[in-house]
């Protein structure tokens, strides 16, 4: 299984930093290509051998989301029990960042 922070970029996005990594699921934030702005990604990281979801060509991906929903999605991982103080703090200061 590949880890999240091994899926560093697509034809599309580019990893900036995996802030959610829990039960093989996974969140990070980094940009579209050609654009500055910050926006969420996702993707399910597999088992064994398998690129998890989604993936091409048996290549793992990140699914980028739409930008107006970056905000929304750090905001409700702000209520996930299984984060550490550090992640919570480093969560609320990423989003400080994003306009």
């Amino acid at each position: 299984m590949p880890t999240p922070e091994s899926v560093k970029h697509s034809q599309t996005f580019t990893l900036r930093e995996v802030i959610y990594n829990h039960d093989g699921f996974s969140i990070a934030v980094g940009n579209i290509v050609g654009n500055s702005k910050i926006v969420c990604a996702m993707r399910w990281n597999g088992e064994d051998d398998k690129a998890g979801f989604p993936y091409a060509f048996n290549n793992p991906l990140w699914l980028h989301l739409p930008g107006e929903l970056t905000l929304n999605i750090l905001s409700g991982l702000l209520t996930c029990k299984k984060l550490s103080k550090k992640e919570y703090i480093e969560l609320l200061e990423l989003m400080k960042t994003i306009s």
